[in-house]
């Protein structure tokens, strides 16, 4: 496996962890991902079509994989 397809893998996975917090629904109603997610949330989604991924994008990625991570796999099978 590639690093550009080891770190897809975990964009769209912190991707899926994201939007499945923000679906969540708290006294029926659906949460809107805060405000300090959104900017984060939207580089990923600019690095997700990115041609290449830099050093800097991998370390970037592996702390909002550790900031936003699931470390009990409670959101694998959502």
């Amino acid at each position: 496996m590639t690093n550009n397809t080891k770190y897809q893998k975990k964009i769209k996975n912190i991707q899926r962890m994201m939007i499945s917090w923000a679906e969540h629904q708290v006294d029926g109603k659906k949460r809107d991902l805060p405000d300090d997610w959104k900017p984060n949330f939207k580089w990923l989604l600019e690095l997700e079509n990115a041609d290449s991924i830099t050093k800097h994008d991998m370390k970037c990625c592996n702390e909002y994989h550790e900031h936003y991570g699931d470390p009990k796999g409670i959101m694998r099978n959502v």
